[in-house]
């Protein structure tokens, strides 16, 4: 477009670039009145934005070349073995950590859902409706994007103060999404000591964050037992503070394999030593799944990520964190996971690369 109008001098070649000329037009009057008068004359004669057949053409020429490369790298990508893509995966993740990347800081919680997952399970072209098993299922946040994509979904969550945000996304997608108010766990239809604290902190434990309101007792259910539609599982996702791979070995993972498990972990629980994480991704990798382990510290009250690492865990005390579990066969999670990776790399540092 910039082009179009004659005004090369103010394409910026990569981010410094784009600033140092952001910076020019502010403190340059002279030059800034130039670029204005010159585009208004231009404008005037000759508006090329109102050829909507030619800009139009040119557009979509655009849009093909930028599909283009994408399909290229894709099936670039696609070629690697895993683990040459796990190999790329450390290289980016060494690079983006040492240059204190933001982009890669940021890559927590539901960031890790919205980035990687939902576009690693749209790059797929399995059929039917996809379902997800959302444990600790908190206001719902976790489990909205999947619902809005078509998808079904099964949320436990037995915390009765999470019911008001609850309810009215279980209306909003009636006939998709059911609300379980039991306990996921490894026991079957016990009634359960269950300490309630601020929403989204209650678990089986007392919370190390907040205060106790009360202590309830709640059905326990094992996950095993949920029918699920279509018998098929695509996600588990499982946030229980505290309780996760309880409710995890719940689940009989040779009845309906998730395609993925993302599974949240916390150090100050007694549950969730880095013994037992450890010991838990041993037990998974068993079972025909790989991890990648995502951790994280805290940077002026706001959670941010300090690293990640496959099939691993830091010996760090008090760690916490997600891990994604992804079945060991499936080469389209890391391969998306380079694809999310290389996209926080700066453009200038990509084209060197290529």
């Amino acid at each position: 477009m910039l082009r179009a109008i004659g005004m090369e001098e103010t394409i910026a070649a990569n981010s410094e670039e784009y600033v140092e000329k952001a910076v020019k037009l502010g403190t340059d009057p002279a030059w800034r009145d130039s670029i204005r008068h010159r585009t208004k004359t231009f404008m005037s004669r000759h508006n090329p934005f109102s050829d909507t057949a030619s800009c139009g053409i040119k557009l979509l020429a655009a849009f093909r070349d930028v599909n283009d490369v994408w399909r290229r790298e894709a099936l670039h990508l696609m070629s690697l073995t895993i683990p040459e893509l796990k190999a790329r995966i450390q290289t980016i993740l060494t690079q983006l950590f040492q240059q204190k990347n933001p982009y890669i800081q940021n890559l927590v919680g539901n960031e890790i859902i919205r980035l990687l997952l939902i576009p690693y399970f749209h790059s797929s072209d399995d059929q039917g409706i996809r379902h997800l098993i959302d444990v600790g299922a908190y206001h719902g946040h976790s489990a909205e994007p999947f619902l809005n994509a078509g998808w079904s979904a099964d949320l436990f969550e037995p915390d009765p103060a999470c019911e008001a945000k609850l309810n009215p996304l279980i209306e909003r997608y009636a006939g998709k999404a059911r609300l379980f108010k039991q306990i996921a766990s490894h026991e079957a239809e016990n009634m359960l000591i269950f300490y309630q604290s601020d929403p989204g902190f209650s678990s089986l434990e007392p919370s190390p964050y907040t205060k106790l309101q009360q202590v309830l007792f709640v059905r326990s259910v094992r996950l095993n037992e949920v029918v699920l539609p279509n018998g098929r599982l695509d996600l588990l996702h499982i946030d229980a503070q505290g309780s996760d791979f309880q409710a995890l070995s719940g689940y009989d993972l040779k009845n309906a394999p998730p395609k993925c498990i993302m599974l949240h972990f916390d150090g100050k629980f007694p549950a969730q030593s880095v013994e037992k994480i450890e010991a838990s991704i041993a037990d998974m990798k068993r079972q025909g799944y790989d991890a990648i382990v995502f951790e994280y510290g805290d940077k002026g009250g706001e959670q941010r990520l300090a690293g990640i690492s496959i099939n691993g865990i830091s010996k760090q005390p008090d760690t916490k964190g997600a891990i994604l579990f992804y079945q060991h066969e499936d080469a389209v999670l890391p391969a998306t996971f380079v694809r999310l990776l290389e996209s926080f790399v700066p453009l200038q540092a990509r084209r060197q690369a290529h």
